[in-house]
Order: C-alpha cells, then sequence, then structure tokens
C-alpha cells in the first residue's frame, strides 16, 4: 500500500496522456533508489565487518567477509568470549549502516518541505489518451 501513495502526486499535476511516461519514470526512480540504498548498505556492511570481525570467526568462513551474513544463525553456536565479539561487530557495523543511511533520508525529508499542493483532476480522458481520427480507428494504436 506504501508503493501506490507516490502515485496520486506524480499524477496530479498531468494530462492523462502523459500518465504512462510519469508512471514508467516513478517506477524508474523507485528502483533506482532501492537499488543504491541495498548497494550502499551492503558495501557499508562489508566494509566494516571486514574491520570489527574476530579473525578467527572470519577464518571459519570460506569465502571471509562475503558470507559472514549467512553465517548469522551460526552465531548463537560460538563458544564465549567469541560470540560477544562477533555478535558486537555486527551490532556495531548495522549502527554504521544506518548512520550512513540516515542523511539520504534527511534530504528526502527536506525536499518534502518545497513541495506544493496540487489539486486532483476532476476530468477524465474519456479516451484513455488515445488521439480519435489518428491512426486505425478499431484498434486506437494512435497516441494522442
Amino acid at each position: 500500500m506504501l508503493s501506490l501513495s507516490a502515485v496520486f502526486p506524480v499524477l496530479a499535476p498531468l494530462p492523462p496522456q502523459l500518465a504512462g511516461h510519469a508512471l514508467t519514470f516513478l517506477t524508474f526512480a523507485r528502483s533506482f533508489g532501492n537499488i543504491l540504498g541495498v548497494t550502499v548498505g551492503s558495501v557499508t556492511l562489508a566494509n566494516e565487518l571486514s574491520q570489527k570481525l574476530p579473525a578467527e570467526f572470519v577464518a571459519s568462513l570460506p569465502n571471509g567477509v562475503a558470507d559472514a551474513y549467512a553465517a548469522i544463525p551460526t552465531i548463537k553456536t560460538l563458544a564465549e568470549p567469541l560470540r560477544t565479539q562477533v555478535e558486537t561487530a555486527f551490532g556495531d557495523s548495522i549502527r554504521v549502516i544506518w548512520l550512513v543511511l540516515i542523511p539520504f533520508g534527511g534530504i528526502g525529508l527536506i525536499a518534502t518541505c518545497f513541495m506544493k499542493q496540487i489539486d486532483l483532476h476532476e476530468v477524465t480522458d474519456d479516451k484513455w489518451g488515445m488521439a480519435e481520427g489518428k491512426g486505425d480507428k478499431e484498434a486506437g494504436t494512435e497516441l494522442a
């Protein structure tokens, strides 16, 4: 439901003929943001874990820090004090991810202060953006 909340503000100032283009750009921007967030978070986690994980834990992973996330279920089986060190390393690394990504959220919050209120359209396009009298009338293949 949250993903639909951005559709109305995008479509509000545009004529119905541009709805397809606007929604395509919205989908692109959302996907790009998701990829950017996951990439920044993953790189940050890998860098932090490579610095903070104990060497004996990293040595037990076949691919080093790259397998650290997959090894989370096995942390509870580790002996003390290694278990506490690994848990602390993961906790501190995830904290850094939050600190790195908070500015992105802050930029988004500040951007909302510059948005203006636009009323939604009350008129609909009966032809769904298709021009009458152009191209194949039966198939309606020509755009306005």
